[in-house]
């Protein structure tokens, strides 16, 4: 896994694609809050099968700076996809890497699946999976 930074506050572990394609999908992987981050082995396996993954930190958890709930998590989605098409740059190495996302996808569970369904408000998330989303009672 490597690591990103966007909008200087979201860091997001990322794998590109194993088998790049003419299409250049995206995966945007939502976890629940707060949780320990431990989605890397679904990253793994979606970027065999051909997808970019991005496991965001929401702001204020984990490594990513910034206030927890200033804003609605799902806003760190939409900051991660508004910085995909200016490239992602690695933080450890400073390797840049070159994406054109033609379809991206948001998978989120709990917490992240509410993330997931505001997210996909955005005309740019073609599909999203919300997997147990928080509802109100």
């Amino acid at each position: 896994m490597f690591r990103a930074r966007f909008k200087t506050e979201i860091l997001a572990e990322f794998l590109p694609p194993a088998r790049p394609g003419k299409c250049q999908r995206v995966i945007i992987l939502c976890d629940g809050m707060p949780s320990i981050p431990r989605k890397q082995p679904l990253a793994g396996f979606l970027a065999q099968k051909g997808y970019w993954v991005f496991y965001p930190r929401y702001r204020g958890t984990w490594e990513s700076g910034g206030e927890f709930l200033k804003t609605s998590p799902h806003l760190d989605l939409l900051d991660v996809i508004d910085e995909l098409p200016k490239g992602v740059l690695e933080v450890t190495f400073g390797k840049k890497y070159s994406i054109k996302p033609d379809e991206i996808y948001v998978i989120g569970g709990s917490f992240g699946g509410a993330a997931s369904i505001l997210a996909s408000l955005d005309p740019r998330v073609k599909k999203v999976i919300a997997n147990c989303p928080l509802r109100k009672s």
